[in-house]
């Protein structure tokens, strides 16, 4: 699942994925996000970390509440440099890792790899 409040990057993460064989769901905002992670939970998340409605932050929260989604791992998008301290704040229990805009596609591909385990899709 790639979330993003911002047209023009959720849509080329997407493209970007499908064109390498993952299956992507996508969500414009946290609500919409959580709606579809009720229907069916991702195995990974690509997840602003700024939006408008509610912090990518805030939708990590409320994912680790739902019994489905508790194994779903999270990728933070940011075009925000965080400090160690708001890292690790995050990664405790809610990310597995972050990607800084504007991100290079060979990196992406490879966290998103990282993150799925060997021979696992979206």
């Amino acid at each position: 699942m790639v979330v993003d409040d911002e047209k023009e990057v959720l849509d080329s993460v997407a493209l970007l994925l499908e064109s390498r064989g993952y299956r992507v769901v996508k969500a414009c905002d946290g609500k919409e996000c959580l709606e579809k992670v009720d229907a069916k939970p991702p195995d990974l998340m690509l997840l602003d970390i700024m939006m408008p409605d509610m912090t990518g932050e805030k939708v990590a929260e409320a994912i680790r509440k739902r019994p489905g989604a508790k194994k779903t791992r999270i990728v933070m998008l940011s075009a925000a440099t965080l400090t160690k301290d708001e890292m690790k704040k995050m990664v405790c229990g809610q990310v597995v890792d972050f990607i800084e805009k504007p991100f290079d596609i060979s990196d992406l591909l490879a966290r998103v790899k990282k993150a799925l385990g060997k021979g696992v899709k979206a």
